[in-house]
């Protein structure tokens, strides 16, 4: 079975584990879909399966019903767990978006059995006029019962880059192909992938070598040109585009996208009479293309800004984050709060990573729906991690605590330990704006706090972010020295970047923070990268580029 199938049957098997409540752990099997997509392979084997059993990073429940599915396509424990699932929750499980607990609702207290009876809901006002759902809710359904009955799926950053690169590899095989790129949304770092771009170079487009390509990925029924294809895969929009090697730079550009930053491109005089059917002819890579253009190479991360040509006119190039400048992690969790691999494992993980430290913020006891630390458990956890670090292991640990920000904008507790302190809303999400906003003020204004962490709370396609005066909140903060967390848990990617452009006008420090309760989770530093290159954010305006000695030192701040 292909490692995208699989990764895709573990998620819905941890939601039929969720709804059920039979005592089967549904974490075990998203923690398996994460190995999975991080194993980047094509297919998934028995023998690694054992393997990967063997290392501990399978439960012997997940990987008998791995076995079966790469044998028979299903498994004995899903079909049990679909028999205790009533079938009106099963058209609700179609839609990702939806959480476990909003689906119970829907069927338990709403009676919506299909997927047309909650479109009916949402557009009869049922939803918007039900505590605990909304206007805002009830749009939003509409939207995703849409989109589910259209057969097109929309697809977190981190699970398209999984099914893209399988794509990538995929053409790869094929023999006129001599690259293939991914573009589009994916490498801008959009969060939400509607559409997976890919580039291929080929000696010269054709309707044929299309036509081949798109049997090669399995479209089925797809649209066909000599200049590239487009179909399905697994409900997922796939592009293909052709072109030759000498208009490479033009034609990634094209494929990158936005379509109005090309358009624009286009327009300028140097271009003026060199556009064929929209696409430019002009040789060369991509630097070579904007240079062309009297432009600095502009990175496609920041291509969705609307003034980004004119921020570039006169630059010498943009100066963002890479990914090697990433030294460290700044926010992570342990069985001390609700994460589920132990600091030994997420030390191990970021030494494969080349990183130099972690920090560890378990939550504090004021969060309601897990357990989380108090001051006293603090003190014996943080001595803990000092003598860790005494043995001058290759990756240091950082101290830290998540605190829960309550209804009148206190944290849990004082602490007189030299550590990371993270502050973050977790209840009352849906107060009006102007009590969200005090809430964060006299957090941030407190002195109790070093940074806001995930500060618009979304969660893709489940919650949109709030809407708040970011002007005000991230003036106090870079008043107070407060920084801004790029959270890049994969169903997060928080704050958008509009919203992080705003911070970086009033000259805010951020982090990045994985949020990471499974050591794997770590992983998905590259999309945190993308996050902080998308808002345009510097190396010297990121602490997770300094080093370990440095971010300590701030730790101290105001201590």
């Amino acid at each position: 079975m292909n490692s995208w199938e699989l990764a895709e049957k573990l998620n819905f098997l941890a939601r039929l584990a969720r709804y059920t409540n039979t005592g089967i752990g549904s974490n075990q099997f998203l923690d398996a879909s994460t190995t999975i997509r991080h194993l980047d392979v094509d297919e998934v084997e028995l023998q690694m399966v054992g393997f990967l059993l063997a290392q501990g990073l399978l439960s012997e429940t997940t990987a008998s019903a791995i076995s079966e599915m790469i044998k028979t396509g299903s498994s004995s424990l899903e079909q049990a767990l679909l028999k205790k699932t009533p079938k009106g929750v099963q058209s609700l499980l179609q839609i990702s978006g939806l959480s476990i607990s909003n689906i119970a609702r829907l069927y338990e207290d709403c009676g919506i059995e299909t997927l047309e009876e909650l479109r009916k809901a949402s557009r009869g006002g049922l939803l918007s006029s039900r505590k605990g759902f909304g206007e805002r809710f009830s749009k939003q359904v509409e939207g995703m019962v849409t989109q589910t009955l259209s057969g097109r799926r929309t697809l977190p950053l981190s699970n398209a880059v999984h099914l893209a690169n399988l794509l990538q590899r995929k053409v790869k095989h094929f023999e006129e192909a001599s690259k293939v790129f991914v573009a589009g949304d994916i490498r801008r770092g959009r969060e939400l992938i509607e559409k997976i771009d890919l580039l291929v170079v080929v000696s010269k487009p054709t309707v044929k070598t299309a036509q081949e390509i798109s049997k090669y990925l399995e479209f089925g029924e797809c649209n066909i040109t000599k200049y590239g294809c487009e179909g399905q895969v697994s409900g997922v929009q796939v592009r293909v585009h052709l072109c030759r090697q000498e208009y490479i730079g033009s034609a990634m550009c094209l494929a990158t996208g936005p379509g109005d930053h090309y358009q624009k491109l286009c327009s300028r005089t140097a271009f003026k009479n060199r556009s064929v059917a929209g696409f430019l002819l002009v040789k060369g890579d991509e630097e070579s293309f904007y240079k062309q253009l009297g432009l600095p190479y502009i990175p496609p991360e920041i291509r969705e800004w609307p003034d980004c040509i004119e921020l570039s006119e006169g630059k010498l190039g943009w100066d963002i984050v890479e990914e090697d400048d990433i030294l460290g992690d700044l926010h992570a969790h342990t069985p001390w709060s609700d994460g589920r691999s132990r600091l030994s494992e997420l030390v191990r993980q970021a030494e494969q990573m080349g990183l130099e430290y972690i920090t560890v913020t378990d939550h504090a006891q004021g969060i309601s729906v897990t357990k989380g630390l108090s001051a006293h458990d603090l003190e014996i956890q943080t001595d803990k991690i000092r003598k860790m670090n005494a043995f001058k292991g290759t990756v240091k640990i950082v101290p830290g605590i998540e605190y829960n920000i309550d209804a009148d904008g206190h944290v849990d507790f004082q602490t007189r330990q030299k550590i990371m302190r993270i502050g973050a809303l977790h209840s009352g999400l849906g107060d009006d704006p102007s009590i969200l906003e005090n809430r964060y003020l006299r957090a941030i204004s407190s002195g109790l706090i070093d940074i806001v962490a995930h500060p618009t709370l979304r969660r893709l396609l489940v919650r949109p972010p709030i809407e708040i005066d970011w002007d005000m909140v991230f003036s106090e903060c870079s008043k107070t020295g407060v920084a801004v967390e790029l959270n890049y848990a994969p169903d997060k990617l928080d704050p958008p970047w509009q919203v992080a452009r705003v911070a970086m006008k009033h000259g805010c420090m951020f982090t990045l923070g994985s949020d990471a309760h499974y050591a794997l989770h770590l992983k998905e530093l590259p999309s945190g990268v993308k996050l902080a290159r998308r808002a345009g954010v510097s190396r010297e305006n990121l602490l997770n580029c300094k080093p370990y000695e440095q971010v300590r030192e701030l730790c101290w701040r105001g201590q």
